[in-house]
């Protein structure tokens, strides 16, 4: 009962707000009806500094995920970015039916860019259409783990699939599982559906009348407008099958070709309603707590500014400056949580963009009352939100007992301090890095250079 929460609502304001909505009618108990829903990290942090210090502690929990940090940021703040500019002009000039024209407008300059539409009509769904040149991709796995590392746009899929006599005549159901984003899925090139959404299930059914004896091509055009992408289920999840309950399998490896690459074509239009569009979330999730006397922040987010990694050098302290300048509280503790390790390993040096957004909050430590919580460790992978919520938690905590609350202890690993070439290497200083070594014993991993030709190897540390 000594935390409080309050849950704060989806909504946003094109114009600073003094009210906002919230969930349970306010502010609640810390109780399993409540948390479970709630921030898991700002849960397990208030635990942990209430076990400690054995103070009352009031979340207040306003977040939405994938979303950017210009939307969390007041215009005010912006007017020093002239990339946000004409983004802030649009939101003046909003509505529901002009966004619909703008997007309609939008998904028709792709649809012509795609190279799997001849005359706006699909060409390599057909029946017989030779994809013998195509490359093979595992379904059920982001593509951006595999084969098709930082891609947005069309990709089509097809695989070939033998129909036994048994099914013939009757009536089928297609699973394809979840597909990141949207779908429209041929049965020997007749459409059979189409879903939007990237978390939504997709089953189709198939006609009677379409089902033959012999060899069948099924073929999916899956659009991904930003993020993961891919046919993403499971591969029990994937099959054809009539009502009887036998299945044919349709995990493995197809056929695809990428029809059309994001990048070839303008920025999609930013809706009215969107989240992601610049100070929509700050004038309704934020704006309405100025006048609360809160104690700090806990920020947790990046993936969504990653592919402006440089830009989020400057973006990210200036939130910080803005929120505070905001609250006029003086320099409010700041944490926030360094990006977690995701997608595969690459074995293959080069740049990275999600590098370069870590090295970009990093810089933020240069402001007074900040702290970051790294988290390369306790990522997953295949996950962009990893399961570890209590080891970050954990970390905050840390970071708030130590800097906000007085306590002598250890709160963060190293952190970079500077670097010299001597003799053909390179010679890295760390603050916080007394008795420094692996935890396995074993040598350090995961270190690459690159010149100013930006070409990258990998580099031994000893």
């Amino acid at each position: 009962p000594s935390i409080r929460l309050l849950q704060v609502d989806h909504v946003t304001s094109n114009v600073p707000a003094n009210d906002t909505q919230v969930a349970n009618s306010g502010w609640k108990p810390c109780i399993p009806q409540y948390v479970a829903e709630f921030s898991s990290v700002a849960y397990f942090f208030a635990r942990e500094i209430y076990e400690k210090k054995g103070i009352p502690i009031g979340l207040i929990h306003t977040s939405w995920g994938g979303t950017p940090a210009e939307a969390w940021m007041s215009a005010e703040a912006l007017s020093e970015f002239p990339y946000f500019n004409q983004q802030l002009e649009a939101l003046k000039d909003s509505s529901p039916e002009k966004d619909l024209q703008r997007l309609l407008t939008w998904q028709e300059t792709v649809n012509k860019k795609d190279k799997g539409f001849v005359l706006g009509k699909p060409q390599w769904v057909l029946k017989g259409f030779d994809d013998s040149t195509w490359s093979t991709i595992p379904i059920g796995i982001n593509w951006e783990n595999s084969v098709l590392p930082d891609f947005d746009g069309v990709v089509w899929l097809r695989k070939k699939v033998e129909i036994p006599a048994s099914f013939a005549n009757k009536e089928l159901k297609i699973s394809l599982g979840t597909i990141d984003d949207n779908d429209i899925t041929y049965f020997n090139g007749e459409k059979v559906g189409e879903t939007t959404g990237y978390d939504r299930q997709r089953t189709y059914t198939v006609p009677a009348n379409m089902v033959k004896q012999g060899y069948t091509e099924i073929t999916i055009r899956v659009f991904d407008g930003m993020g993961g992408g891919g046919v993403v289920a499971k591969n029990e999840e994937l099959y054809l099958a009539p009502a009887d309950g036998s299945r044919i399998t349709l995990s493995g490896d197809w056929k695809y070709k990428v029809g059309v690459n994001l990048k070839e074509v303008p920025p999609a239009p930013i809706s009215s309603s969107g989240s992601g569009r610049p100070t929509v979330l700050y004038n309704k999730m934020i704006h309405p707590f100025l006048q609360f006397a809160v104690r700090g922040m806990l920020w947790y987010q990046g993936e969504s500014n990653a592919d402006r990694a440089t830009q989020y050098q400057t973006l990210f302290p200036a939130l910080i400056s803005d929120w505070r300048k905001k609250w006029n509280l003086g320099d409010l503790p700041f944490y926030f949580v360094q990006l977690a390790n995701f997608k595969k390993v690459d074995t293959i040096p080069g740049p990275s963009a999600w590098a370069e957004l870590r090295d970009a909050q990093f810089g933020a430590l240069k402001l007074k009352n900040t702290g970051m919580a790294v988290a390369i460790d306790i990522g997953d992978a295949n996950d962009i939100h990893p399961k570890n919520k209590q080891e970050v938690g954990h970390r905050l905590a840390l970071i708030a007992l130590a800097k906000t609350y007085g306590a002598n202890i250890a709160y963060s690993g190293p952190l970079y301090r500077s670097h010299q070439i001597i003799g053909g290497k390179i010679i890295v200083e760390f603050n916080l890095a007394d008795g420094l070594k692996t935890a396995d014993g074993k040598s350090l991993t995961g270190f690459t250079i690159a010149g100013a030709d930006q070409k990258f190897y990998s580099a031994k540390a000893i």
